[in-house]
């Protein structure tokens, strides 16, 4: 990707300082132009990593949502049926009152 870097020279230090138009948090200075991109690109790999640790962090801290399946109770379930499942699993069959 690419981005735009606002450079500024200030004439009282003598260093350029720059600052990423689309990471804002991405600011840095050099001696030179050339320094001073160096550092930019240092500044914006910190930035990215550190937004990327955020979302990580985040994606581990997210409550989870656990369903919990509803199970019918056995009188719940039409005789028949309960019997067709007591069959399919090898349970022996169940009287009912």
């Amino acid at each position: 990707m690419e981005y735009t870097i606002i450079v500024e020279h200030d004439p009282a230090t003598g260093l350029f300082c720059g600052q990423c138009e689309q990471l804002p948090e991405a600011i840095s200075q050099g001696a030179t132009e050339s320094e001073l991109m160096d550092n930019i690109r240092e500044a914006i790999e910190l930035v990215l990593e550190d937004r990327r640790d955020a979302l990580r962090q985040q994606y581990r801290n997210r409550p989870v949502h656990h369903r919990t399946p509803v199970v019918p109770l056995h009188n719940d379930i039409a005789e028949p049926t309960a019997r067709n499942i007591c069959k399919q699993l090898g349970i022996p069959p169940v009287k009912y009152n």
